[in-house]
């Protein structure tokens, strides 16, 4: 397991997305004036292009350039590749492949002081190679894998591809791309205008840390996808645009990935309870049973979610992610080998308690999802660790202006609080989950917290439209990170 949600418009330059020419019912709907923010089938399919030729500048360069295999147990996530492709789901004390490992064996790693045996060896022994050879991915689920898997082999079709490495790193592009589209479309129901929405995308699609997990084989490659779409979708439920349903498939989607995607269901369920308290403070129509409305804005529905409504909403994102980590974590220890209990890596983190330092310890550490602390060699440079801490701190001030000074009761203002007490105390919360499901204690990385980026982009977008060139500035930024990413990996 430890490897294992529109518009509130703001601003001038917001308001200028809105057509003059409303007639008086829309005007006097607020769900119609929130439809009519949606970007038409034209514009919606150019800018989805636009972001797949994003993903694919910020990807296909950084494969190109990074030919090491990731210490961020890249051998294994390859490995399981490989075997889904045959229909094969890796098992709990199973060793890796011939494939994987001669891969590794080529590449080598980005870490010293490791002899792997020599790329052209006959037949490669698992002995020789971390964690003795044990694929240590097997508590994933395995959707990343089996996506990737048929993805991979498209790539491979194509003519001049033929390695194994290169075609399931560039199906990172189609999980950048769908990522950013969702980010930038969270950041335009949230009422960000467009200038802003796609500063605040482009900014995330060059962040380094972004590209690493979009570049190599990982299940954090779909964490923006995942992220944003629970976002989108729990937006639509409290805007009464969408049923209350469609929760369920897409928080289960989130851990059917990865167990870190708990992180943004956890924003979500936070989104949802303040929702719930808001509904508790209005009073109610003895006439109609329904919650009044306590300030009416372009953004809120004509007739908000009730407790029941809410409730539901809750139960559909908590429960589904829940039980199918639940469901998946129990089918591993069914299914795993004897063998299982000699893997070295359950030794070295296992822990018989955890303490106040264990849990203070990583109150914070995802708070800088856009800031990884491990780069590669050809990304180590001065300029790219100023840049990805400037991003970090940029997109945490907005995200804070946004919970500190939004308009009181208004859903980019919920939106952003939940961000913010999610990004706090998702670290220790993952640390907690991680002890009780296998006594072990790892401290999280950073990058855990990607599937909470697209929240935090689209309220940057969201602050940035209330300033005239703020979202020009956000555009120039993401220009500035794209060009330095470039440099490193052109």
């Amino acid at each position: 397991m430890h490897e294992s949600i529109a518009g509130d418009h703001v601003g001038t330059s917001g308001r200028t997305e809105v057509q003059s020419n409303e007639s008086e019912q829309s005007v006097s709907d607020p769900s119609r004036r929130v439809r009519s923010r949606l970007l038409p089938k034209r514009a919606a399919l150019g800018w989805t292009g636009l972001w797949l030729a994003v993903a694919a500048l910020v990807v296909l360069p950084y494969v190109h350039s990074y030919r090491h295999l990731s210490p961020f147990d890249e051998m294994v996530h390859l490995d399981y590749v490989v075997k889904a492709q045959h229909g094969h789901m890796v098992n709990g004390g199973e060793k890796v492949g011939q494939v994987a490992m001669r891969a590794q064996a080529c590449r080598g790693s980005d870490l010293k002081g490791f002899k792997y045996p020599r790329c052209n060896q006959k037949v490669l022994r698992p002995a020789g190679f971390p964690s003795a050879g044990f694929n240590t991915a097997y508590p994933d689920p395995p959707a990343y894998y089996v996506v990737t898997a048929a993805g991979a082999a498209v790539v491979g079709l194509l003519p001049g591809v033929n390695d194994v490495v290169d075609e399931a790193r560039s199906f990172g592009v189609l999980w950048l791309g769908a990522g950013l589209a969702l980010t930038f479309l969270l950041a335009l129901r949230l009422g960000a205008n467009r200038w802003a929405a796609a500063g605040a995308t482009l900014i995330v699609a060059s962040n380094p840390a972004v590209a690493h997990a979009m570049a190599t084989v990982t299940s954090d490659a779909p964490a923006l996808l995942v992220g944003g779409a629970l976002c989108l979708v729990t937006l639509a439920v409290v805007r009464r645009t969408t049923s209350w349903w469609w929760l369920i498939p897409a928080s289960a989607a989130c851990t059917a990935v990865k167990a870190t995607g708990l992180t943004v269901v956890g924003l979500v369920a936070l989104f949802l309870l303040f929702q719930l308290a808001q509904v508790a403070r209005r009073p109610v129509d003895e006439d109609e049973g329904e919650a009044e409305v306590e300030s009416r804005d372009e953004s809120e529905p004509a007739r908000p979610m009730t407790r029941r409504e809410v409730w539901l909403s809750l139960a559909a994102v908590v429960v589904p992610a829940i039980a199918v980590l639940g469901a998946w974590t129990v089918l591993t220890g069914a299914t795993a080998f004897p063998s299982a209990a000699d893997i070295p890596m359950r030794d070295y983190f296992h822990v018989d308690s955890i303490g106040s330092d264990e849990l203070l310890g990583n109150l914070l550490l995802l708070t800088t999802p856009l800031q990884q602390g491990y780069q590669p060699p050809f990304m180590m440079n001065v300029a790219i660790g100023v840049f990805m801490a400037g991003v970090n701190l940029l997109a945490l001030a907005g995200v804070a202006v946004l919970a500190w000074t939004g308009p009181r009761g208004a859903t980019r203002t919920r939106l952003a609080v939940a961000t913010v007490v999610a990004m706090l105390v998702s670290g220790t919360a993952l640390v907690v989950l991680i002890y009780v499901g296998s006594h072990t204690y790892i401290a999280i990385p950073s990058r855990y917290g990607l599937p909470m980026v697209p929240a935090l982009a689209a309220c940057l977008a969201v602050v940035a439209s209330q300033r005239r060139v703020g979202g020009w500035a956000l555009v120039g930024i993401g220009l500035l990170t794209t060009a330095a990413l470039l440099a490193q990996t052109a």
